[in-house]
């Protein structure tokens, strides 16, 4: 009677065992795997990333030589220049007695400073600032400053990298001619048979009060 006991209680104890282990398996958070899941997860889960980083892209200066013979040409109007990104900063006149002398600029992320005699100091608002200066009195002084050495070198290379075009009925041509103090850029358009005529000189970037100068000779 007693082995009969055993053996039916044993049965009933395998049976037992093998139900919980059925509802264990078919439902894993009655046990430890869930949270074996959980760590593999938080192993393998991505970082949320910095929204506030934004990439930036490099700078392009996009001042070209047809720009720079807008502002030669058409300084007086001032939506043509204005439509090609620059921004008119002042203009100043000065009673010299018999002569008047006149200063006209533009620029681009550039601002007034202090007042000077004739005309105010400018700063750039940006390591990209430039500005286009033209004054008149007994003879024409035009130039561009640019805050940065590269800006004004990748003009410069924007300039003799420059193929022959058309602007306002003429042909302009670039060439340049290297000097012991540096290489000189001619704008010159055709004339006669296979001759040019010169109609501006770009002189070789310099420094000068905080900025690179490239003084721009005035023949026409």
């Amino acid at each position: 009677m007693k082995r009969t006991l055993f053996a039916i209680n044993y049965g009933v104890a395998i049976a037992l065992c093998a139900t919980i282990w059925a509802a264990c398996s078919s439902n894993p958070s009655k046990t430890g795997a869930a949270d074996d899941t959980d760590s593999i997860a938080d192993t393998t889960a991505v970082a949320p990333q910095d929204t506030d980083v934004v990439a930036q892209e490099p700078y392009h200066l996009d001042f070209t030589l047809k720009n720079l013979l807008d502002l030669l040409y058409h300084h007086g109007d001032y939506e043509l220049i204005e439509n090609s990104g620059m921004k008119f900063i002042y203009e100043a006149s000065l009673d010299m007695g018999e002569v008047e002398g006149y200063e006209l600029v533009y620029g681009r992320d550039i601002e007034k400073g202090e007042k000077k005699e004739f005309g105010y100091e400018l700063k750039a608002t940006s390591p990209h600032g430039f500005f286009f200066e033209m004054s008149f009195d007994t003879s024409t002084q035009v130039s561009l400053s640019f805050a940065s050495q590269d800006d004004a070198n990748t003009f410069i290379e924007t300039v003799l990298n420059t193929e022959p075009f058309s602007y306002e009925d003429k042909t302009f041509y670039v060439h340049p001619k290297q000097q012991d103090d540096g290489q000189y850029i001619h704008l010159q358009t055709p004339y006669g048979d296979n001759d040019f005529e010169t109609r501006y000189v770009l002189y070789p970037p310099r420094p000068r009060d905080g900025f690179i100068l490239i003084e721009i000779e005035v023949y026409v």
